[in-house]
C-alpha cells in the first residue's frame, strides 16, 4: 500500500453560513478534545507479525479524496488504513479534519464524512481526484460547483450515496463506499481513470536522521496528534490525545509508514474561524520514517505538496499540516503514560 505506489513504481465547529446538517450538542468543544476510552483496541505489539502482502497489480483507478471527521463525537472512524495518503488539516479553532486519498485499495466504507474547506480542496487538487465531502463552507461551495474539481457531495445525495448510519447521531453518521462513488461519477460522465503522476518517490534505502520513537503534534486547547513507533513492525501507530486511533469496523489501530509534517502559513479569514493556508511557497518540514526524523524542505509542484530531494518508504503516508514546527515535539524514547 502507498499512494498510487504500485502502479507508478511499476511506472469542529460548523461555521456560520455553512450548508451542512448541524447538531451542536455533538460538535466537539475545542477545549475538550480528548478521546473517549476505546475498548478492545488492537495495537501492534513487538511480538506481532505482519500478514499484509503487497498488491502487485497496478491500479489505474482515479484517486478519490474523502473528507473525514476528526471530532470526538465522530469516533470511531472507519476506513483510513486503506488510504494511500491522509492529510490532517485544521478547520476551525483546534479542530482538525482528514482528507484521505485512496487509489491502490479501498475499504468497505469510509466515514464519518464531513464538510469541505478550501484548504481541503487545495491539498487534494494535485491528484486530480474525485473529491468527496458532506457539506461545505461558503468558499468551498463556490469552488466545488465551479467545476474546478470533479466532486460528489452529501448535500446532493444525503441518505442515498451518502448513507446514514442509524447507530450514530447526525452530523457524524454519513458514510460512503468508493465503488458506489466511482459508479456514480461514471454515470455523470466524470473520468474514472488516473490522469496524473505520483507526487512522491519511494525507496527501500536506509533513512538517515535523529531517533524518533514518539512524535507529538500539538494544535491548541490541549488537542494533539501523536505517533508512536513500533520497531518490530517498522511503523508508527497513530494516537489521538493519548488514545490509539482505532478503526470502528476492524478494531485495528491505524498504522503509518511515513509521517510528513509540513509548516505552512495559516490566516483566519472570517468570524467562524475558517483559515486560509498558503501552500504555494513551500517551506520547512519534517520527514519521519523507520524510527528516524529528518528536517527537510517541501515544495508545491503542480499543486502537489512534496518533500525536496527526499523519498518515502514503501507504504502509506500521513501528512500533518501545521502553522509552525514549534508545535511538534520529537522524543527519542517513548514517554511513559
Amino acid at each position: 500500500m502507498g499512494l498510487l505506489m504500485v502502479s507508478m513504481l511499476t511506472a469542529c465547529t460548523v461555521g456560520l453560513g455553512e450548508d451542512e446538517p448541524r447538531d451542536d450538542t455533538n460538535e466537539l468543544d475545542p477545549k475538550d478534545m480528548h478521546q473517549d476510552e476505546q475498548q478492545d483496541v488492537d495495537v501492534p505489539s513487538e511480538e506481532s507479525e505482519s500478514t499484509e502482502e503487497a498488491n502487485l497489480e497496478p491500479s489505474t483507478a482515479r484517486p478519490v479524496a474523502v473528507v473525514v471527521s476528526n471530532d470526538r463525537a465522530a469516533l470511531p472512524l472507519v476506513g483510513l488504513q486503506e488510504a494511500d495518503v491522509v492529510y490532517e488539516v485544521l478547520s476551525e479553532a483546534s479542530i482538525t479534519r482528514f482528507v484521505a486519498v485512496y487509489q491502490s485499495e479501498y475499504p468497505e466504507r469510509i466515514g464519518p464524512i464531513r464538510s469541505a474547506r478550501e484548504a481541503f480542496i487545495d491539498v487534494a487538487l494535485g491528484y486530480d481526484p474525485l473529491f468527496i465531502a458532506h457539506g461545505f463552507s461558503p468558499g468551498a461551495e463556490a469552488r466545488l460547483y465551479s467545476e474546478e474539481i470533479d466532486q460528489l457531495n452529501g448535500m446532493d445525495y444525503d441518505g442515498t450515496l451518502f448513507a446514514r448510519d442509524s447507530e450514530r447521531a447526525a452530523p457524524h453518521n454519513s458514510f460512503v463506499r468508493v465503488d458506489e462513488l466511482l459508479a456514480t461519477a461514471s454515470d455523470h460522465g466524470m473520468n474514472t481513470e488516473m490522469t496524473v503522476d505520483v507526487p512522491f518517490s519511494f525507496t527501500e534505502d536506509d533513512f538517515q536522521g535523529e531517533v524518533a520513537e514518539q512524535i507529538v503534534v500539538s494544535y491548541q486547547d490541549a488537542n494533539y496528534a501523536e505517533y508512536r513507533f513500533n520497531e518490530n513492525e517498522d511503523v508508527y501507530v497513530r494516537y489521538n490525545n493519548g488514545e490509539p486511533l482505532v478503526d470502528g469496523d476492524t478494531l485495528d489501530a491505524y498504522e503509518v509508514d511515513n509521517l510528513f509534517i509540513v509548516e505552512a502559513p495559516h490566516a483566519v479569514i472570517d468570524d467562524a474561524g475558517r483559515r486560509h493556508i498558503d501552500f504555494l511557497n513551500g517551506g520547512d518540514g519534517l520527514l519521519i520514517r523507520n524510527g528516524k526524523a529528518q528536517e527537510i524542505q517541501w515544495k508545491n509542484e503542480n499543486n502537489q505538496i512534496v518533500p525536496v530531494d527526499e523519498s518515502l518508504a514503501l507504504g502509506n503516508t500521513w501528512v500533518n499540516i501545521v502553522p509552525s514546527l514549534q508545535s511538534v515535539t520529537i522524543y527519542s524514547d517513548l514517554e511513559s503514560e
